[in-house]
């Protein structure tokens, strides 16, 4: 059984990585590498994962693990998420945001 969870855990991340590669809702955005970790602090305008602090776009996406959308108001702190940034007139901004644990 544990080999069959490992194997569904790493199609789940494969999973999210090809949705991340896919999106992108900036015109005139260049899109850039995904980052994952653990959510330390979140505001209403930044999100900062891994001791990486980023900017949340202004049409900023988030889904749930069954790729429901959400509201930010639905994350906190020690969830784990994956990360899609752009980089727009020269700042890097989170696109969209999955929840890959709680």
């Amino acid at each position: 059984m544990a080999g069959v969870d490992q194997m569904r855990q790493q199609l789940l991340k494969t999973f999210i990585l090809l949705i991340f590669l896919s999106f992108t809702s900036l015109s005139q955005a260049q899109a850039l590498y995904p980052v994952m970790g653990k959510i330390s602090q979140l505001s209403d305008s930044t999100i900062t994962v891994m001791d990486t602090k980023l900017r949340l776009s202004p049409t900023v996406k988030i889904y749930s693990r069954s790729g429901k959308a959400i509201s930010i108001d639905n994350l906190k702190p020690g969830d784990r998420v994956g990360l899609q940034t752009t980089r727009l007139n020269g700042k890097v901004l989170v696109d969209s945001i999955h929840v890959i644990k709680r």
